[in-house]
C-alpha cells in the first residue's frame, strides 16, 4: 500500500472581505490618473522623444 505523495482536494471558500490579486507591478503616483472609477496609465518612457523627432 502506497500513499500519493501528492493529493487533490476540491474546496468552496467563502472570503470574508475583498481579496487583491496582484500581479507584482507597482504603479508610480505620478504614472496614473484615476477619472470616473477608469485608471489611465501611461509609461513615462515613451514620453521621451528621439533624435529624428527632437529635430523635426
Amino acid at each position: 500500500m502506497t500513499k500519493e505523495f501528492m493529493q487533490t482536494y476540491q474546496i468552496y471558500l467563502t472570503p470574508l472581505s475583498p481579496i487583491h490579486i496582484g500581479c507584482g507591478e507597482d504603479f508610480e503616483p505620478t504614472n496614473y490618473v484615476i477619472d470616473k472609477n477608469v485608471l489611465y496609465y501611461f509609461d513615462p518612457s515613451k514620453l521621451i522623444l528621439s533624435d529624428e523627432e527632437k529635430k523635426s
